[in-house]
């Protein structure tokens, strides 16, 4: 699969809601390098972007577009935060399925701006974390056998699976984890650190106007 090299002009924008004009705050130039791109669109939403009337996420007319689901494995209820850019703007919405299967949506926003939002997300190597089952895979070999990999796994009933769907440019990506900091306990791979702050960036990162 070809890598590519994606360069990507950010223009920052902050909205005056009094006067109803946007100024422009500065300029910032996110270079993701061997960024691979995912050639099939196997989302497990599917349904849920029809539902909410969104397009997949390799479909999308936006520039830059950064999906963050939750699913409650337990009840099966899904919550989406979304960061998005186009022509300049930036705009950023939470859909929340509640326990009646209705899903309400918010506008939110990032609580250290745009530029710093996105920026962390780069840090935390949103572009390039694996899959958590390669990371699985690569956690297995480590150990001699796979009866003392099991042995060493944490057992896990339910809690909250999360997927990752991204678009820069014509690039798109999917990946999926699940209960990092759980996981986090037991084995010490940088992708668990990463995955947490993720997590957080969006769920405690973003907040409802």
């Amino acid at each position: 699969m070809k890598h590519t090299t994606i360069k990507i002009i950010l223009i920052l924008f902050i909205s005056n809601s009094a006067l109803g004009q946007t100024t422009i705050r500065g300029t910032t130039t996110i270079i993701t390098d061997e960024v691979v791109s995912d050639t099939i669109n196997r989302s497990p939403n599917l349904e849920f972007e029809k539902r909410v009337n969104l397009e997949p996420i390799n479909s999308s007319s936006f520039e830059i577009e950064i999906r963050f689901y939750k699913l409650t494995t337990v009840t099966n209820k899904r919550n989406l935060r979304l960061v998005r850019f186009i022509n300049g703007q930036w705009e950023s919405f939470e859909y929340d399925e509640n326990k009646k299967s209705k899903i309400l949506k918010y506008t939110v926003v990032p609580t250290i701006g745009y530029h710093d939002f996105l920026t962390n997300l780069m840090t935390h190597n949103l572009a390039f974390n694996p899959d958590q089952i390669d990371l699985d895979r690569k956690i297995q070999d480590s150990f001699t056998s796979k009866k003392e990999y099991l042995q060493s796994s944490p057992c896990i009933m339910d809690g909250y699976s999360y997927t990752i769907e991204f678009k820069f440019g014509e690039k798109f990506r999917i990946y999926q984890f699940h209960n990092p900091e759980t996981y986090a306990k037991y084995y010490d791979n940088v992708e668990w650190k990463y995955y947490i702050s993720i997590q957080n960036l969006f769920e405690k990162g973003l907040v409802r106007k």
